[in-house]
Parts: C-alpha cells; sequence; structure tokens
C-alpha cells in the first residue's frame, strides 16, 4: 500500500541519488521527503518488493531493506543488478541479473544460476552486448524465467525452468 521510488532527481535540489523514498499509506504520490526516507551507501540500479522487504540493487551489492522503519537489515556483496528491467518477481522468488551471473532469490539467499550458461558459446553471458539492459520476464506456459539479451546486433534469450532446475 505504498510507494518506494529511489535514484530521485530534482534540478533545484542537491544530489538525492543515494535516497530511497516511502510514500504514504494509500497515497502513492505522496511523500514526506523529510521523515520517509533512506540514505544508501551506493546509487541503486534498480529496486523491487519480495517477500515483504524491499530490495536495492546497485553494480555489486544487494541491499535488503526492512520497509516499515526504513532500515538495511543486511548487505549482501557481490551480488547487484543491471538494471530495473533485469529483476523480475512473482510467487516462485525473485530473478535478477548483473553483469557477471543471473540469480534467484527464493526466500533465504540468492542463488547463482546462470552457471552453464555463463562460458563458452557465442550466446553465452559474457557476450551480451553491454548497451542493452538485459530483460527479465516468466513463461506461466513453461514455469520458466526468459532473459532476453543482446550479442553483436542480434537479440537472444535464455529460459530457466524452475522445476527442472535448468536452462
Amino acid at each position: 500500500n505504498q510507494h518506494f521510488i529511489a535514484n530521485v532527481y530534482q534540478k533545484d535540489l542537491e544530489d538525492y541519488s543515494n535516497y530511497i523514498y516511502k510514500s504514504k499509506p494509500f497515497n502513492f504520490y505522496q511523500f514526506n521527503y523529510l521523515e520517509d526516507f533512506l540514505v544508501l551507501p551506493t546509487t541503486p540500479t534498480a529496486i523491487s518488493s519480495f517477500n515483504g522487504r524491499i530490495y536495492a540493487f546497485d553494480d555489486n551489492n544487494m541491499y535488503q531493506i526492512e520497509p516499515n522503519n526504513l532500515y538495511i537489515e543486511d548487505v549482501i556483496e557481490g551480488t547487484g543488478c543491471i538494471g530495473q528491467q533485469a529483476v523480475f518477481v512473482n510467487d516462485y522468488g525473485m530473478c535478477f541479473a548483473d553483469k557477471n551471473n543471473i540469480y534467484l532469490h527464493t526466500g533465504t539467499k540468492p542463488v547463482a544460476i546462470g552457471e552453464s550458461i555463463l562460458r563458452g558459446d557465442t550466446y553465452a553471458w559474457e557476450n551480451k552486448h553491454a548497451s542493452f539492459t538485459p530483460h527479465i520476464t516468466f513463461d506461466s506456459f513453461r514455469k520458466s524465467y526468459v532473459v532476453f539479451f543482446r550479442v553483436s546486433s542480434s537479440y537472444y534469450a535464455w529460459s530457466y525452468n524452475i522445476h527442472r532446475k535448468r536452462w
């Protein structure tokens, strides 16, 4: 019942890129910017809600945030997110991608699931084009997360099946 925003920019104010703001309950566009905020150590690249918590990502870190009192509960270093389109949440978990791997968080901790597609092929994760932010979505018929990415001038997708735990 609240809206969280991050990486805020306002041309007449100083730099608020490391801030996360929380809206008033049931008023998604009404913010008390003097009281309802959290300052992160870095600028977030993506934020998402999952399992009753807010997760803020930068390129190399994941911050687990308690949403009612706005404080950082846990920091997971070495696991980040490329951008807002590279995270997807549903009942099966939270799937997200950084420049090094693809992860699935099912409630306790994120697990790297991209090991088998990282290297050794033309369409490997290491060969993705850096200018395109990967997009993650979910195929409910196949129960699979689908990760769209770019190699050279063409676009491809890897599909990770939840039940088989394989690409």
